[in-house]
């Protein structure tokens, strides 16, 4: 009977032990399996307050204005309460999105930074990094500038738009007649030629089969007569079907292309000597600069443009006025800096950038050709888009 018991008593111990163990194991289970659904309902709901943030921030940046309206002007960030990057809804302020990029990268205090300000502004200091990058329509970052790539630069010995393209991560080429020191991040190799005539042809058969969007002409003494009519008609017609051309202390081709009425309809004069003082008379995304400020340089004459009407010229938008006696041979207002539209192009012209400040300040600094390409924050982890 004993052993009988005995051998009752180790069955159900061994039954027990069993028992336990596959107990313990379906606990087990359990337990990972509600720790797995678990951690995948807090990455649902991590993920859709991330969404939620970043829908809330992106309907404020792109639908309004920001409070103030003119917060973008404030020296002082604190008395900013929300940012808001649009003129109207989905339409982007430049300007506001350049500030914005500022204080990204300033200081706020001596312990706290822009960065952290706009964090705080958006709701989400200490819960998210943010990084914001401005694009275009076929994803290629935009810069700070009113350039859109790809950029072709050429300049016949004066160099000072440099600054704004090289280094810039900007798809871009360089034109010169002579190769300044230093390196350059081009898409190809820098195309040299002391023949300043051909050095021209080779940018604009370039420019038509690299289909250039942008196209930046500096100093030169171009002659669009005779050997250059060609390529300056095929410069004419590259903006006519929507290229961006920037022209920069331009001399002959000034006069006998861009001011010629029966090319780009537009009129030019040149200044006498005297006129030093130049009157900022409109805002635009390619200055920084506000009404009522001047720039100023070296006495010497100057190419100005003027519209002409009983011409046929196109509208003119002054930027910056010459209003000196020097520039009052005709009747019309005198544009240093100005741009007008000729079919689905644009054309900008500053006559001149070499010496020349803005109250003080510099003004190629506060040109807006290239510049920083619009993106920031933190930066993306590798392999995020």
């Amino acid at each position: 009977m004993e052993l009988n018991a005995m051998k009752k008593a180790q069955v159900f111990t061994t039954d027990f032990v069993i028992s336990i163990i596959l107990f313990l194991f379906l606990v087990a289970i359990i337990f990972l399996m509600w720790n797995n659904t678990s951690n995948q309902i807090n990455t649902a709901e991590a993920r859709k307050d991330i969404q939620n943030s970043a829908q809330h921030i992106s309907d404020s940046l792109l639908k309004s204005r920001g409070s103030p309206d003119n917060w973008n002007n404030l020296l002082d960030i604190s008395s900013i309460t929300s940012i808001g990057l649009a003129n109207e809804m989905h339409a982007l302020n430049l300007s506001k999105v350049r500030r914005f990029r500022e204080i990204s990268l300033m200081d706020w205090t001596t312990t706290k930074s822009g960065y952290y300000r706009i964090s705080d502004l958006f709701g989400i200091t200490g819960k998210y990094d943010w990084n914001l990058t401005v694009t275009n329509l076929n994803g290629e970052m935009i810069t700070v500038g009113v350039v859109r790539p790809p950029i072709a630069y050429y300049a016949d010995g004066e160099y000072e738009l440099l600054v704004q393209l090289n280094n810039k991560g900007l798809n871009w080429s360089f034109y010169c007649d002579s190769l300044p020191a230093g390196t350059f991040d081009t898409d190809i190799a820098p195309v040299v030629d002391n023949n300043v005539d051909d050095l021209f042809k080779k940018l604009v058969i370039d420019a038509i089969n690299r289909r250039y969007s942008t196209i930046i002409i500096e100093k030169n003494a171009l002659d669009c007569g005779g050997g250059l009519s060609e390529a300056c008609d095929n410069l004419t017609q590259l903006v006519n079907n929507g290229t961006l051309l920037i022209v920069v202390d331009s001399k002959n081709m000034g006069k006998q292309l861009l001011c010629n009425p029966a090319v780009f309809n537009m009129s030019c004069e040149k200044t006498g000597n005297s006129a030093t003082s130049f009157p900022v008379v409109a805002e635009d995304e390619l200055l920084n600069a506000t009404v009522g400020e001047s720039l100023s340089k070296a006495a010497s004459s100057q190419w100005v443009v003027y519209q002409d009407p009983t011409k046929g010229d196109n509208p003119l938008h002054i930027i910056v006025e010459c209003n000196d006696a020097d520039c009052t041979s005709t009747p019309y207002k005198k544009g240093a800096m100005a741009y007008w539209d000729y079919g689905k192009g644009r054309i900008y012209w500053i006559w001149e950038v070499h010496d020349v400040t803005l109250d003080g300040r510099s003004f190629n600094e506060n040109l807006y050709v290239g510049g920083d390409l619009l993106g920031m924050g933190e930066p993306l982890p590798a392999g995020f888009e």
